[in-house]
């Protein structure tokens, strides 16, 4: 049996229809639907527009993680032992801290996945959207086998990518390590399968950053500590 089984997420118990699922409602995110075939199940949500800096509040984190893994223990006891796949639809500015999360494997701890989609980029490699997504993760015919292709990425556009990337990072340190790296890719291209490691330009560059940006910045502070300490005595 192949066949995808779609559900709508309702958040009031009292109100749920008995064909759907009630999950609790969240700040971050505006339940859509829960699709389920014999090889996956995935949710779809949209991120809320306006959460800004919340995605950093540890509480928020640990009820929406043990809310979705109540999910999977519910579907667990219906028999159902399948990779759940949490899709979040985002806008440009939600989409860099969705992803920030996603990778965040300390609260997520391979329980489920995360998979933000920005829809105004993931055409650019030939998925639709959210929806199309979703039907290749719950697939169990393989129809879109080809429709995902790899495509070989040239430095240019490899840093075109870093530069849309950091161009939204706040932490300073960041944009200042990226900054080394695109400029060692401007002199002599992205490092190589083969390469060996640590000795390319990318790999000097990170150097140079840590004496730089790091270890000049230690000894200055020490030097001031010395110098604040000779000073008191």
């Amino acid at each position: 049996m192949n066949t995808t089984l779609t559900f709508p997420i309702g958040t009031n118990p009292e109100t749920c229809h008995a064909d759907a699922f009630c999950m609790r409602a969240h700040g971050w995110l505006r339940w859509e639907r829960l699709d389920i075939s014999p090889i996956a199940a995935t949710i779809i949500a949209t991120a809320v527009a306006d959460v800004g800096d919340d995605l950093s509040d540890v509480h928020l984190r640990d009820a929406l993680r043990d809310e979705v893994c109540d999910l999977v223990d519910a579907l667990s006891a219906m028999g159902l032992q399948l990779p759940l796949t949490l899709v979040v639809r985002c806008d440009g500015n939600a989409y860099a801290d969705w992803h920030k999360l996603a990778g965040d494997q300390n609260w997520i701890r391979g329980t489920f996945c995360v998979e933000p989609i920005d829809e105004k980029h993931s055409a650019l490699t030939g998925i639709a959207g959210a929806d199309q997504f979703v039907s290749m993760l719950t697939d169990a015919e393989a129809s879109y086998a080809n429709t995902y292709r790899l495509t070989n990425v040239s430095d240019q556009r490899f840093t075109e990518m870093v530069q849309e990337r950091i161009s939204g990072e706040r932490n300073a340190s960041v944009r200042v390590l990226a900054g080394y790296i695109l400029d060692a890719i401007s002199d002599s291209g992205v490092m190589r399968v083969g390469d060996p490691v640590g000795q390319s330009r990318v790999g000097a560059a990170v150097t140079q950053w840590i004496q730089q940006e790091v270890s000049a910045k230690i000894r200055l502070l020490d030097e001031q500590s010395a110098g604040t300490r000779e000073g008191g005595k």
